[in-house]
């Protein structure tokens, strides 16, 4: 046999793949278009410079070409190029100045919440260096400026998508299963989610909070040769719509901006407007590139558990600017409201109560009944008699049941449920774990009784 019958192997090409951004070696590569031409700005131990493609033993990558880019694309300022650009450097407070004054412009809302949004804009910079995040859901009737909200992180947050009511197949696209936090999704007339209609990006928006949350999908689920995929679904996410949605584990990670009718002063973003925020927006990429590597500072924010994971992020990115007082006492009030919502909810009632009771009969056995009759007189206010299994709360706004009551006191309470002839059903509870339940639910050990008096 000869050599020309045994046919060299072929080298397979690389492939390629257009990325929006991604770790290099000593700094970050970001998808920019250079005298209407994409390439890679990368910032490293050298500085800026330009390539138009990044080689790597399996791919080839590239810039986003412009019709890739779903927002206008980063460019770099008239007046710089990258000689001169290695002198671009804002602080972070003249970058928040600058978006203070954008906010002035167009929005009508309390200074805190300015801060807010402020801090939310900053804070899709710096995806790669946060573990959890939270999700800003701005809230308001018809021309209540909720909309424009969203165009103003259109404008100037870290590469956005932006829809009303955006197909789940357009969000798993746009997130991507190569890298976390490459984008930031907003997403208009969102008080439609729902289990029933939006299923699939609820999963995406329940979890994509927490770095490291992977969703798998089947691709081409009726070929043969199925593949699943394991998709990124940790990045910013802002919302808007008229109202919050029902679907509980969407709600715990949202903080609220509720918008009113006023007037601003510019009622439009024209071109000009854009232009100009185009400059902020690479104030805003460029400090990102140049402080890619530096973590974000260490905090107390005397806060556990769901309230330290929606704000310590946001406290340590406003932590050294003038706004950072602000901020904390918006993290405090907010704490001091879902306290007070945990408090008046069926389940801060029934704790309260199980509470008092459990130390009236000194931790023996507690009636069910002693527990209904208890709730019902703080629940209600039209008659009810020992016989009633079901009734309507004002103060709680929807009916309770005694199998709803018995259900919480097993799942929330962890309560033991027993049969006596003569007494009926009876409850025992754990003495250590109603403790932390009433500092849970916003009420002190010491003083059960005071409502007021909140941890």
């Amino acid at each position: 046999m000869s050599n020309r019958d045994i046919e060299a192997p072929r080298k397979e090409k690389l492939k390629v793949r257009h990325v929006a951004t991604m770790p290099v070696e000593g700094g970050v590569a970001e998808s920019i278009i250079y005298n209407k031409i994409p390439v890679f700005l990368i910032y490293d131990k050298a500085g800026f410079s330009i390539i138009d493609k990044i080689k790597t033993p399996i791919e080839i990558l590239k810039p986003l070409t412009k019709e890739r880019f779903p927002y206008r694309p980063y460019q770099i300022p008239k007046g710089y190029d990258l000689h001169t650009l290695k002198n671009f450097n804002p602080t972070l407070q003249q970058i928040v100045e600058l978006i203070r004054q954008e906010l002035d412009t167009f929005l009508v809302l309390d200074d805190k919440y300015k801060v807010l949004v402020i801090i939310s804009i900053i804070e899709t910079y710096v995806q790669h260096k946060i573990d959890i995040t939270s999700y800003l859901f701005f809230k308001g009737d018809v021309e209540s400026g909720k909309t424009r909200a969203l165009e103003l992180f259109l404008l100037l947050a870290f590469r956005p998508l932006f829809s009303s009511s955006l197909p789940y197949a357009d969000v798993y696209e746009y997130i991507g299963y190569h890298e976390e936090g490459t984008g930031t999704i907003l997403e208009d007339d969102a008080h439609q989610l729902s289990k029933k209609t939006s299923l699939e990006k609820l999963k995406i928006y329940r979890s994509g909070y927490r770095r490291g949350t992977n969703c798998p999908r089947i691709l081409e689920p009726t070929s043969k040769d199925r593949m699943q995929r394991f998709y990124k679904i940790f990045c910013s996410k802002i919302f808007a719509g008229y109202y919050l949605p029902s679907d509980e584990g969407f709600r715990a990670r949202c903080i609220p901006i509720t918008m009113i009718c006023g007037d601003p002063e510019k009622s439009a973003i024209k071109k000009e407007d854009r232009i100009r925020m185009d400059g902020i927006k690479f104030c805003l990429l460029a400090w990102r590139m140049k402080n890619y590597n530096k973590p974000l500072p260490e905090i107390d924010t005397k806060m556990t558990g769901r309230l330290k994971e929606i704000w310590e992020s946001k406290l340590q990115i406003a932590k050294g600017l003038e706004q950072n007082e602000l901020m904390i006492d918006l993290a405090s009030e907010y704490k001091r409201n879902k306290l007070e919502e945990r408090r008046d909810s069926l389940n801060g009632h029934i704790v309260k109560t199980v509470f008092d009771l459990n130390k009236e009969f000194r931790g023996k056995e507690i009636p069910f009944s002693s527990i209904w009759s208890t709730l019902l007189s703080k629940l209600c206010t039209i008659h009810w008699t020992e016989a009633t299994t079901k009734i309507a709360s004002e103060v709680l706004g929807y009916d309770i049941s005694k199998r709803m009551i018995g259900l919480k006191l097993a799942t929330v309470l962890d309560g033991k449920k027993h049969l006596r002839r003569k007494a009926g059903r009876t409850w025992t509870f754990r003495d250590e774990y109603l403790e932390r339940l009433i500092k849970k639910y916003g009420f002190t050990v010491n003083d059960v009784n005071d409502v007021n008096d909140v941890n």
